[in-house]
């Protein structure tokens, strides 16, 4: 037997139809020409027996087909059922010269069919056996003529074997072929859904009426909504714009590729939605077209944050190189100031000219330092004492000493994973921030607060009751030399961006659902290593 051989459905069901209608055939035969030379041999009952043993192996194997489906076993039992019923009638009939001989080559046949190649050399052997042990037994013609016949079934046999043999070993390799094209079919139909599914660019193929035979999650995504499944629907209903270039396409009047705006773009005019389209035809087919359609907004969005990147490179560039020249004449002015002061000089203009020289001086450091690659010493520190610190250090901002404008809300053995200089410098320019727009006084305080995450990092939280942040400020917020102040510079909350993502940290900015903004900042509890 090859193999992996399993008889299929439909195999073991016409085996049953057939070997139960050729009973039943059998059965009328001896009826009605019972007394008919060669056929009076067969009795009633013997035949009422083989028929029996026929069609109670075929009701047990239907009935097995259908709780536990196709298996060998179940061919192999109706193979012994037939060399039983078969075996009964040629002996009661003559093993050797009888009427019914013919029935053991069409068991043979039917063996190769059931149990696949090679099994049918068995039967024949089997049935050759039988046949001798039925003379043996029943008697029959003499010796030497049964010796002829038995001669000529063997070889009758043999051939008929070969032959089932040769169909069945073709049968199995077809069936086999067959298996493996329909596991390849599955496999690549699969690997086609899951590209389909997983793909990041919209494929539709519609018809010459642009009526939509297949989409996948992306296209869809990108059509207007409809009643139900893109498939099927209709592309007029769904991207009219783009129903209209496929109609100019088809036409010959029309572009293949260009860029369109989706339906139902809700975006602004200055940063537009845009898909990009191309139309390829399905092979031979005329009827079907396949259309492609990428989302360009991201592309366009990564665009212009590399082209603004670069630009800001270069501006961060000229204004080191600025400030470094600023300081030189700088502190000429200073000791100018200085010189002026010990000469006793008019005191209105020499204080104008200290302060300006330390207040450009100032702004000049906060520059540098913006521009300085952030470094330092990462340790575990416990927040509380930094945050009491920052607050009673914002006090003075406004000459509020021993006025409190912040209420501080940090659980006692909280810790954080930061450089101490930096965090120090992130809650000092959050905090002046806070206080010169987000209207923090001593009647409105402010509130920075904290707490741990399950993530095992901690967030922080300062906020503040004021006007909130606008749309096109939120934007830009952390854009270097920003700034809706005309005393500020712009550089505050760029560097507080730089020294938390420096330590391993997150921000994020927003509005307060009671009004006011949210400054949140997420960094880890605990250092893994020290340094």
């Amino acid at each position: 037997m090859a193999t992996g051989w399993t008889p299929g459905v439909t195999t073991l069901r016409r085996a049953v139809l057939y070997r139960t209608a050729l009973g039943f055939l059998l059965a009328a035969l001896a009826s009605v020409w019972g007394d008919i030379p060669p056929l009076d041999r067969l009795r009633l009952l013997e035949t009422t027996a083989a028929i029996g043993v026929v069609v109670v192996l075929g009701l047990w194997v239907l009935y097995r087909l259908r709780r536990t489906g196709p298996s060998v076993p179940l061919a192999q039992a109706l193979v012994l059922g037939d060399f039983l019923a078969v075996t009964l009638l040629v002996w009661l009939s003559g093993p050797v010269d009888g009427p019914l001989v013919f029935l053991y080559p069409l068991v043979v046949v039917s063996t190769s069919f059931l149990l696949g190649p090679g099994t049918s050399y068995y039967a024949a052997v089997a049935a050759f056996l039988l046949e001798g042990l039925g003379y043996l037994a029943m008697g029959g013609p003499s010796p030497s003529s049964a010796l002829q016949e038995l001669f000529l079934n063997g070889l009758l046999l043999i051939a008929l074997a070969a032959l089932a043999d040769g169909l069945s070993n073709r049968l199995y390799r077809q069936e086999a072929q067959t298996r493996r094209r329909e596991r390849d079919i599955q496999a690549l139909t699969a690997l086609a859904e899951e590209v389909l599914e997983r793909v990041q660019t919209g494929l539709l193929v519609v018809d010459r009426q642009g009526r939509i035979q297949l989409s996948n999650p992306e296209a869809e995504r990108l059509l207007l909504p409809g009643t139900g499944e893109a498939t099927n629907s209709r592309l007029e209903s769904r991207f009219p714009e783009l129903y209209r270039l496929y109609e100019n396409w088809r036409q010959g009047t029309g572009s293949a590729n260009g860029e369109i705006q989706p339906p139902g773009n809700t975006d602004n005019q200055n940063n537009p939605h845009i898909l990009a389209y191309r139309f390829t035809g399905l092979g031979d087919d005329p009827d079907s077209t396949l259309i492609h359609l990428q989302d360009l907004t991201a592309a366009r969005e990564r665009q212009r944050q590399q082209e603004r990147i670069e630009r800001l490179a270069a501006m961060g560039r000229l204004s080191a190189n600025l400030a470094h020249e600023i300081r030189n004449p700088l502190s000429s002015i200073q000791q100018a100031g200085q010189l002026l002061t010990e000469q006793e000089a008019n005191p209105r203009m020499t204080r104008i000219i200290r302060d300006e020289a330390r207040r450009m001086n100032q702004w000049v450091e906060t520059l540098l330092r913006h521009l300085r690659p952030p470094s330092g010493q990462l340790q575990t520190l416990e927040l509380a004492p930094v945050v009491a610190n920052a607050v009673r250090l914002l006090g003075s901002e406004d000459n509020w000493e021993d006025v409190s404008c912040f209420e501080c809300q940090v659980p006692p053995g909280l810790t954080v994973c930061i450089d101490e200089g930096h965090l120090h410098q992130i809650l000092w320019n959050l905090g002046v921030n806070a206080l010169r727009h987000g209207q923090v006084d001593q009647d409105h305080p402010g509130i920075i607060r904290a707490e741990g995450t399950e993530e095992g990092r901690t967030r922080i939280e300062v906020l503040d009751s004021g006007p909130g942040i606008s749309a096109e400020a939120h934007d830009r917020i952390f854009e270097p030399f920003y700034t809706t102040s005309p005393q500020g510079t712009g550089l505050g909350l760029g560097l507080v961006q730089e020294l938390v993502e420096a330590n391993h940290g997150t921000i994020v900015v927003a509005n307060r659902t009671a009004g006011g903004a949210r400054v949140t900042l997420e960094l880890p509890e605990r250092c893994r290593e020290r340094g």
